[in-house]
């Protein structure tokens, strides 16, 4: 396991300890958008790269490290009505111990998370976190393209919740501090 590997797990772990502490539902969307928002708005220092996939960006890493994580037992999964939800581990706070400065440094986005990503579901977070990936790889290009291209990409995100998301995404970055 490398120090990357495990300031990972510390930054995972932090956010399904919060999740699990507001009693909210943690599944692996959430986590997937939650890292996706902390990497990109925050530059949090996350390793897992990310990729356009089924439900916005995606990271297979990310994947193959909650597995990991579970195996650990630094994280559980435990069954729910909407698939299964992560709990934390009996070995999170071994990980957690090393990494204060980091979880310190961070725990103003993991609220910013906490209060904006994590009340939303699945079809909420999507065209969010499409968004974002949007906005960074094409940050020149106005709304109208953006829009557009998300359509393209997700037929299912009207244009005008296209739109809507692009224009929260634009909000937020905008009053993120540097």
């Amino acid at each position: 396991m490398t120090s990357d590997e495990l300031r990972d797990w510390a930054i995972l772990g932090r956010i399904v300890e919060r999740v699990e502490e507001q009693k909210r539902f943690c599944g692996e969307t959430l986590l997937q958008k939650s890292t996706y928002f902390l990497k990109e708005m925050f530059k949090a220092p996350v390793s897992a790269p990310f990729r356009i996939y089924y439900y916005g960006p995606f990271s297979f890493d990310l994947r193959d490290t909650l597995a990991t994580m579970e195996a650990h037992d630094v994280v559980q999964t435990v069954p729910h009505e909407w698939g299964a939800t992560y709990r934390i581990g009996r070995r999170y706070a071994q990980v957690r111990d090393r990494f204060p400065r980091t979880l310190q440094e961070l725990e103003p986005a993991i609220d910013w998370i906490m209060r904006e990503l994590a009340p939303l579901g699945v079809k909420e977070l999507e065209p969010l976190a499409t968004a974002l990936f949007l906005k960074r790889e094409q940050p020149d290009a106005n709304d109208e393209a953006l829009a557009a291209r998300l359509h393209e990409i997700k037929p299912h995100v009207s244009i005008d919740s296209a739109h809507e998301a692009l224009q929260k995404v634009g909000h937020w970055m905008a009053n993120i501090p540097a």
